[in-house]
C-alpha cells in the first residue's frame, strides 16, 4: 500500500511539473541557483518570469523568494507587498508559509512596526515548532530559531522584558543554530532584559556562565558591567564594585568611562557596604 501511495505522489509531482511547462521549470531552477549564490537581483528576475504566467505550481514559491530577495536588496516596502500577494498561494505549504511570515516580520520590524512584526514572528515560530521538535534540520523547521530570536528582539523593543528573556534563553541554549555575532548580541540582550524585567538573580547567574564562554572582548566586559548592575539590584554592592573595577582595569577603552561612573556611584552611595 505504501509503495502505491509513494508512486502516486511521484506521478502527481511529475504531472504538476509537466503542466507547469518547461519555461517555468527552468525559471524555477535558475531562481534557486541565483538564491543559493546570494544573487538576489537574479532571484527577482526569474521569479518575475514565473509570476508573469496566469498560474503556476511555482507561483507561491516565486512570490516568497522574491519577497525575501527584495528585503535583502533593501526594498523593504516592495518586499512587504510581494509577500502579502504571495500569501494565498502558500497557505497549504508550511515551509513557505513559515518563510513568508518570517520575512514579513523582518520587513515590518525594519519599518518600525514592531508590534505587527511580533505577530508574524510568533506565527512563523508556531508553524515551525512541531517540525523543529522532530528534526531541527528539516526544511519546515529552518525558520524556527530565527523567528524566536526576532520575537525576542521585538519583545525587548516593546518593553516586554520577561517575555524577551525566554526567547533569548532559547538562543543561548541552542547556540549552534546561530552565528557568533547573533549569539554575542543576544547574550547582552538577555542580561539587559533580565535587569529591566526585575530578574536580577537570573542576570547574575547568566553573567557567571557567560564569563566562561569564548566571547569578544567588548561583549565580555559589557556583560561584566551588566552583571555589576544586577548585583546592585541584589544589594551586593561590594561584588558590584569589584565588577566595575575589573572592567575599568582590564576592559576596552570604550567601556572605561561607563565603568568609572558606575564604580564611583556605587562606592559613594553605599560606601559602608563597599
Amino acid at each position: 500500500m505504501k509503495k502505491i501511495v509513494v508512486t502516486a505522489a511521484i506521478a502527481l509531482c511529475s504531472l504538476n511539473l509537466f503542466a507547469a511547462g518547461a519555461d517555468e521549470v527552468s525559471a524555477n531552477s535558475e531562481m534557486m541557483t541565483a538564491w543559493n549564490c546570494g544573487f538576489y537581483p537574479g532571484v527577482v528576475r526569474y521569479a518575475d518570469i514565473i509570476l508573469s504566467t496566469q498560474s503556476s505550481v511555482f507561483t507561491g514559491k516565486a512570490g516568497v523568494y522574491k519577497g525575501e530577495s527584495l528585503y535583502k536588496m533593501g526594498r523593504i516596502s516592495d518586499s512587504l507587498e510581494c509577500l502579502k500577494e504571495a500569501l494565498p498561494f502558500v497557505e497549504e505549504n508550511k515551509e513557505l508559509l513559515a518563510m513568508n511570515y518570517y520575512w514579513t516580520g523582518r520587513a515590518l520590524y525594519d519599518l518600525n512596526k514592531i508590534d505587527e512584526a511580533l505577530v508574524f514572528f510568533k506565527k512563523s515560530a508556531a508553524l515551525s515548532k512541531k517540525a523543529f521538535s522532530k528534526n531541527r534540520n528539516s526544511p519546515e523547521a529552518r525558520f524556527y530559531g530565527a523567528s524566536i530570536l526576532w520575537a525576542g528582539k521585538s519583545e525587548k523593543e516593546l518593553g516586554n522584558n520577561k517575555d524577551a528573556v525566554s526567547c533569548f534563553e532559547f538562543v543561548l541554549q541552542n547556540g549552534a543554530l546561530f552565528s557568533k555575532d547573533e549569539y554575542e548580541e543576544t547574550s547582552v540582550f538577555l542580561m539587559e532584559s533580565c535587569i529591566k524585567g526585575g530578574l536580577s538573580e537570573k542576570a547574575v547567574e547568566y553573567g557567571e556562565k557567560l564569563e566562561k564562554k569564548s566571547l569578544g572582548i567588548e561583549v565580555k566586559y559589557r556583560i561584566l558591567l551588566l552583571k555589576g548592575d544586577a548585583l546592585v539590584q541584589e544589594k551586593k554592592y561590594s561584588e558590584a564594585y569589584k565588577n566595575y573595577c575589573t572592567v575599568l582595569a582590564e576592559g576596552p577603552e570604550s567601556l572605561a568611562a561607563c565603568a568609572m561612573e558606575k564604580a564611583y556611584s556605587v562606592s559613594s552611595e553605599y560606601q559602608a557596604q563597599v
